[in-house]
C-alpha cells in the first residue's frame, strides 16, 4: 500500500495560487463565453472581473498555505475557525436559494461575476475546512462526520455555480461537454483527495442535482418556466457531470489499497473522461438539439472534454491534497 506522507515538506507558497487560479480561470472563462456567445467586450469585462477575484482569492489561499509559526498558533481558536466555515456554508446555501429566487422572478440566470465570487468563496472555505479535518493515513469507507459533510456541501455549491452557464441548446457541444467534464473532475478529485473516501464525488454532484431540481421545480410553479430566450431550464450539465464522478468513485473503490498511487489518479481521471465522452456520444442528439450526428462536432466535443478534464482533474487533485 502506498500511503501519502503526512510529514512531507510544505508545498511551495506559489503552488496553490497557480493551481487554483489556473483551473478556476479556465472554467470561468468557458462559462462566461457560454453566456455571451463569444469573445467580445462583455466577455473581456466579465473575464477581467473574474480574474481580479481569483487573484485576491489566490493570495488568501497562499497566505493560508504558509507554515504556521507554531503548532499552538495553528490550533488557536479551533472552535472559532470551524464556526466561520459553517457560516460560509450557510451563506453558500443561501446563495443557491437566492439564485433560484432570481430565476423564478426574472426568468434569467445570475451574472458570471456572481458565480465567480460565490465559487471562489466556496472553494476558499472548502480549503479552510480541509485544514481543520483530522489527518488520515489511509483511504477507507468510514462514516462521514459533520465537518466532512460540510466540505462536501461547500464543494457542491462551488460546482453548482460553475455549471450555471451550461445550457446545451445555447452553446456549442464541445464547450458544453468540456465545461461539464472539467467541473466534474475538478470538484470530484478535490473531494476524493481531501476526504480520502470513495463515494464523496458522487455525493458532491448528487447535491448539485438537488439544487438544480429545486430550481426547475420552482420555475415550473410559476410563469417563468422558460428563460427569456424561450428555452426551458435543463439539468443536462448536472447529469453529465454526475457520470464521470461516479466512474472515479468506482475506480477508487476497486483500487482502495493503492488509492494513493499516482497510477490510480491517472486511471480515475481517464475513467471519468471515458464515461463522460460515452455519455456525450450517447446523448448527442438531445444535447445538440439535432437528430443528425456530425462527426466533426462529436470529435471536437471528445477532444475538448479530454483536454479540459485532464487539466482540471489534476488541479482538483492537488487542491484536495494540499489542504488534506
Amino acid at each position: 500500500m502506498t500511503d501519502r506522507n503526512r510529514n512531507r515538506a510544505p508545498l511551495p507558497s506559489w503552488l496553490p495560487l497557480l493551481i487554483t487560479g489556473s483551473a478556476l480561470l479556465l472554467l470561468m472563462m468557458l462559462g462566461v463565453w457560454s453566456i455571451v456567445g463569444g469573445f467580445n467586450a462583455y466577455f473581456w469585462r466579465d473575464a477581467g472581473l473574474s480574474l481580479s477575484v481569483l487573484v485576491v482569492a489566490g493570495f488568501l489561499l497562499w497566505q493560508a498555505g504558509l507554515p504556521a509559526k507554531s503548532s499552538a498558533a495553528q490550533q488557536a481558536n479551533p472552535a472559532m475557525s470551524q464556526t466561520a466555515v459553517y457560516l460560509v456554508t450557510l451563506c453558500g446555501l443561501l446563495l443557491v436559494v437566492v439564485i433560484v429566487w432570481l430565476q423564478v422572478t426574472s426568468g434569467s440566470m445570475p451574472g458570471a461575476l456572481t458565480s465567480s465570487v460565490g465559487t471562489v468563496a466556496m472553494l476558499a472555505a472548502a480549503a479552510a475546512q480541509g485544514q481543520l479535518l483530522s489527518p488520515l493515513a489511509h483511504w477507507d469507507t468510514r462514516r462521514l462526520g459533520l465537518r466532512e459533510v460540510n466540505a462536501i456541501l461547500l464543494l457542491s455549491v462551488a460546482a453548482y455555480l460553475l455549471l450555471l452557464p451550461a445550457a446545451p441548446a445555447t452553446q456549442p457541444l464541445w464547450l458544453f461537454s468540456a465545461l461539464a467534464t472539467g467541473v466534474a473532475l475538478f470538484a470530484g478529485q478535490a473531494a476524493l483527495q481531501m476526504l480520502r473516501r470513495p463515494g464523496v464525488a458522487v455525493m458532491v454532484f448528487a447535491a448539485v442535482l438537488f439544487y438544480q431540481a429545486l430550481a426547475n421545480f420552482a420555475l415550473a410553479q410559476t410563469g417563468a418556466a422558460v428563460a427569456p430566450n424561450g428555452i426551458a431550464p435543463s439539468a443536462a450539465a448536472q447529469f453529465l457531470a454526475l457520470a464521470p464522478a461516479a466512474a472515479m468513485d468506482a475506480l477508487y473503490m476497486l483500487r482502495l489499497p493503492d488509492a494513493d498511487a499516482r497510477r490510480t489518479l491517472w486511471l480515475a481521471m481517464a475513467a471519468g473522461i471515458v464515461v463522460s465522452g460515452s455519455a456525450v456520444v450517447f446523448f448527442m442528439a438531445q444535447l445538440s438539439g439535432s437528430a443528425s450526428f456530425v462527426s466533426t462536432e462529436m470529435f471536437g466535443a471528445l477532444v475538448a472534454s479530454a483536454a479540459v478534464g485532464l487539466w482540471c482533474g489534476w488541479c482538483g487533485a492537488h487542491f484536495g491534497q494540499w489542504r488534506a
